[in-house]
């Protein structure tokens, strides 16, 4: 690896703006991880970055759904801080996500832990709009998220500030219930079940198509 001048982390953070991604992705409930990477159908802009940063060069045959040679270069959460610290200055668009997953993998190493302390710098980007939440059963929506997993709506309420009270939408008859044990309660009878303190997880379970969820914020 050889060392990066001023004018090569110019060129790269002009590069990363446009071509690359960082982010904290949320993979399944309670696992995070922080992606850093560029990708391009051209091996010349990539290889710099593993040459000179240390990054590993993936070769894909599909770029953006379309069958065509693509190559990407990832970096480690190892790997990443140094990179990110090199080019931070000279960045633009990708400025302030590229702060926040710098301090997000400092407060890691210093937890000496590699999932839950990611959580609290994945909703403060989600709320700066740096990234979104969508995932498997999740869509996003400005101020608002449906979700489609009765297990994971704990998470989001709990997680996420602007959802710790949230309305739902019956699509089936157009009412808007105020919070998700009203909704519950209200249609217990309909789907054959005791009202109880878990009713409402047991309706979105069966027919989570028929609901929409919306934040309110406190």
């Amino acid at each position: 690896m050889t060392e990066p001048g001023t004018e090569l982390k110019i060129w790269a953070a002009g590069v990363f703006d446009g071509e690359g991604c960082v982010v904290i992705q949320r993979i399944y409930d309670y696992y995070y991880k922080v992606s850093v990477n560029i990708g391009n159908t051209n091996p010349r802009i990539v290889e710099p970055f593993c040459e000179h940063w240390g990054a590993k060069l993936y070769i894909d045959g599909h770029y953006q759904g379309i069958p065509s040679v693509a190559y990407y270069a990832y970096f480690s959460p190892s790997e990443a801080p140094a990179f990110l610290s090199d080019i931070l200055e000279y960045l633009r668009t990708k400025k302030g996500a590229a702060e926040l997953v710098l301090k997000a993998l400092r407060a890691v190493a210093e937890a000496h832990s590699g999932n839950h302390p990611l959580e609290p710098y994945f909703w403060e980007g989600v709320k700066k709009g740096y990234w979104g939440t969508k995932m498997p059963g999740y869509d996003t929506e400005p101020e608002a998220e449906r979700v489609a997993s009765a297990g994971r709506l704990a998470l989001v309420a709990r997680a996420h500030p602007i959802n710790r009270h949230l309305k739902v939408l019956d699509k089936k008859t157009g009412i808007m219930y105020k919070t998700r044990r009203q909704c519950g309660e209200a249609l217990a009878h309909e789907y054959k079940l005791p009202i109880s303190a878990r009713v409402w997880d047991k309706i979105y379970t069966r027919d989570p198509n028929r609901f929409s969820l919306y934040s309110i914020s406190i």
